[in-house]
């Protein structure tokens, strides 16, 4: 038997951070790539759920700056989402700075994104990820069978107040907003 924690939190809370910090923005802008594309039909069906509504673009089917324009065009909030095909330093650096002039919020999925520019990210940071394993560990030995695969159950959000300010949004602190998104999962 096999099982795993993926690293990344998941599409559904990405989206829940979304209506939570940005209760007023409906339209997610998504890029997808090779590797993030299997996301898709998870995150069309939680944003259907959520009221939410999916403005995005397939790459490599198109090129990447006149998709983003497309994309930022029309979604009042730009997800994100784990793809190496789609998010290298380079051209993160590049979509941050034409979402910030549209005046576009991005939801990154990495600390180092809310450094960069965006103005959430949804993450596990390494000591978290460590406590994850040592947690399954633990699961493992005490109930003696390995459960299935899922999302870490540990992650932080990461805000930048001046992206924020800059762009005229008042939103919780990151503290407030992990505790609401905890609660809203049943979690302590």
């Amino acid at each position: 038997p096999v099982t795993a924690v993926w690293l990344d939190p998941g599409v559904e809370r990405h989206l829940d951070l979304i209506r939570l910090a940005l209760p007023t923005r409906r339209k997610v802008g998504v890029l997808w790539g090779p590797s993030s594309r299997l996301w898709r039909p998870a995150l069309q069906r939680a944003a259907t759920e959520r009221g939410l509504q999916l403005v995005d673009a397939e790459l490599p089917d198109t090129e990447l700056f006149p998709a983003l324009s497309r994309v930022l065009d029309e979604a009042d909030v730009f997800l994100t989402l784990p793809d190496n095909a789609v998010f290298t330093p380079a051209s993160l650096n590049n979509m941050l700075i034409a979402a910030y002039r549209q005046r576009v919020p991005v939801l990154g999925y990495a600390a180092t994104h809310v450094r960069a520019g965006a103005v959430l990210a949804l993450h596990t940071e390494p000591h978290q990820a460590g406590r994850e394993v040592a947690l399954l560990a633990r699961r493992v030995l005490a109930e003696r069978r390995v459960p299935a695969a899922g999302p870490a159950r540990l992650w932080s959000v990461g805000l930048n107040d001046q992206v924020a300010r800059s762009l005229g949004l008042v939103l919780p602190d990151a503290a407030s907003l992990t505790q609401t998104l905890q609660r809203s999962e049943g979690k302590p």
